[in-house]
């Protein structure tokens, strides 16, 4: 599902942009699952693992409604912008 996503997603850019923004994607992925990994890591060695269960689920969870009502949020405003330009 995921490679299907980028797929979508990069058949948009340009043929000589996808390679960079492949790269890009992919780097910024890395940094961010091994960031995720330690402070959960750390979380559970202090706190215990369901809290740390909990916490990192719950940011995420958190994380992804505000995206989708970001992304929803965003739709609604560029719609009026271009309405008022008309």
């Amino acid at each position: 599902m995921f490679a299907l996503a980028i797929y979508t997603i990069l058949k948009q850019f340009d043929e000589h942009l996808v390679c960079a923004a492949m790269a890009k994607s992919y780097r910024l992925q890395m940094v961010i699952t091994a960031l995720v990994s330690i402070g959960a890591g750390y979380c559970a060695q202090y706190f215990g693992v369901v809290t740390a269960l909990y916490l990192f689920s719950g940011t995420g969870f958190v994380l992804i409604i505000m995206l989708t009502l970001g992304g929803h949020w965003l739709k609604q405003r560029s719609a009026l912008l271009r309405a008022d330009q008309k």
